[in-house]
């Protein structure tokens, strides 16, 4: 599968004062200039933040005996991002961290899911790539059940068959797309854009031409 896992991190704040006494929860605050995302847990925060580059977690395949373990945290990465999140939100500088998450989370070649029937393989099906999966995994599951009970989907899905993807997405250019995705993961779409791709990485027969 075109897919990579990289390392994530976010930070659990301490509690915050007067927080237990507000009549709603907080919203969720995304800036996509420092970059960050801040929401309310339980009387904490939950603060994620983003470094320059993507650090692979498990390049040769994932260990058959990982389940739901936690990746030891790297809180250096995180330097420059927790002094923007401070200017942004001051109150952080009066907060202890409570705790350091770092986990693995997969994104493909394309960032989009990897779900439908495998190529070549009768009656297997694949239900993966999943960048964010709280957000996309009861709609995909759904449209999957539809897929497998009644022969087709109910939908276009050419954007999120794993079929989608060919023998010339190796592990180079899951790598390589997933690196630029990453980094560029807030940046504004300009009309016409490109997204950086590892190229070539297929070519025509006329392509030496």
């Amino acid at each position: 599968a075109p897919a990579i896992a990289l390392e994530r991190q976010y930070l659990v704040t301490e509690d915050v004062p007067g927080i237990e006494a507000l009549a709603a929860e907080l919203p969720v605050l995304r800036d996509i200039e420092a970059p960050l995302y801040i929401r309310q847990e339980r009387h904490g925060l939950v603060l994620g933040l983003f470094d320059d580059k993507p650090v692979f977690w498990a390049e040769d395949g994932m260990p058959a005996d990982f389940e739901q373990e936690l990746l030891p945290p790297d809180m250096e990465r995180l330097t420059a991002s927790f002094d923007a999140a401070l200017r942004r939100i001051p109150i952080l500088a009066d907060l202890g961290i409570k705790r350091t998450i770092n986990g693995p989370l997969n994104r493909s070649a394309d960032g989009n899911p990897l779900i439908g029937p495998v190529q070549g393989l009768p009656n297997f099906w694949m239900h993966s790539g999943f960048f964010a999966g709280i957000a996309l995994a009861g709609s995909c599951g759904a449209l999957l059940a539809r897929w497998m009970t009644e022969g087709e989907p109910d939908r276009d899905v050419g954007a999120l068959d794993a079929r989608r993807f060919g023998d010339w997405t190796g592990h180079g250019y899951a790598a390589a797309t997933a690196t630029a995705a990453y980094v560029h993961e807030f940046s504004p779409i300009h009309p016409h854009e490109e997204p950086p791709r590892e190229t070539p990485t297929r070519t025509s027969a006329l392509y030496d031409r």
